[in-house]
């Protein structure tokens, strides 16, 4: 018997989802709830992929917001389902990085990294560079939540392994962020670069502090003290 498509499948599961959202959500997120959800169900009845996408897109950032992290990631699930069926690369590297993003929430890290791995490799492959380096930005703040997640010793040192690996991948990517900064800074709206280096460095200065001692301070942190935004003020 063949199976259901996507789109048929979406049309059940719609329809018991209305249901339940009365008895969990305060009347103004209901109301949006509802409001996307009838939009999503009018889309998947059209065949509108785009549709359907911007309805997953607003439904799981309202439940992600809510910290109802289980339902944003159903959402975001059919946002990938829906870009991989519309052939949309980028977006569908966007929603893998969503993905990511649930599952660090919920403390899943290393399926995090699994689909962050995805949007940083497509990003890659369609020679995004805003892309690239939110997708290391993203990974270098989900190693870093992975290594406060490991238990430390009596004294408050950090001697576990795992914690250490996780610091240093975290490092690796804020600085391979970092560089994107730096290699596109001219493409990139000028406040905007200023923020992203400034908080990639900041990172990387804190990281190596924490690993490798007090006083160290990456060649980076002081690059970034000495460049200005076009406009000749700090962001």
């Amino acid at each position: 018997m063949e199976e259901p498509s996507f789109l048929a499948t979406e049309c059940i599961s719609i329809n018991y989802s209305l249901n339940w959202i009365n008895f969990i959500f305060p009347d103004s997120i209901r109301k949006l709830l509802i409001e996307w959800k009838k939009k999503k169900e009018k889309a998947t009845a059209e065949g509108n992929l785009n549709g359907i996408f911007y309805a997953c897109k607003e439904l799981a950032e309202i439940y992600f917001q809510e910290e109802k992290y289980d339902e944003a990631l159903l959402q975001y699930k059919d946002m990938e389902k829906t870009c991989e069926e519309s052939g949309n690369k980028i977006d569908y590297a966007r929603a893998h990085r969503m993905i990511g993003e649930v599952y660090c929430e919920k403390g899943q890290f290393e399926k995090a990294i699994k689909h962050q791995m995805i949007h940083l490799n497509i990003s890659r492959e369609v020679n995004d560079s805003v892309e690239e380096q939110r997708a290391l930005a993203t990974l270098g703040r989900t190693f870093f939540l992975q290594s406060e997640s490991f238990p430390q010793s009596l004294m408050g040192l950090t001697s576990s392994s795992e914690k250490t690996r996780a610091l240093h991948m975290a490092k690796t990517y804020y600085v391979d962020s970092l560089s994107v900064c730096e290699r596109y800074k001219v493409n990139i709206i000028p406040h905007v670069g200023c923020c992203l280096l400034m908080y990639c460095t900041s990172f990387v200065f804190f990281l190596t502090w924490f690993i490798m001692g007090k006083g160290l301070i990456p060649l980076h942190y002081h690059l970034v003290i000495r460049w200005k935004c076009p406009s000749g003020e700090n962001d």
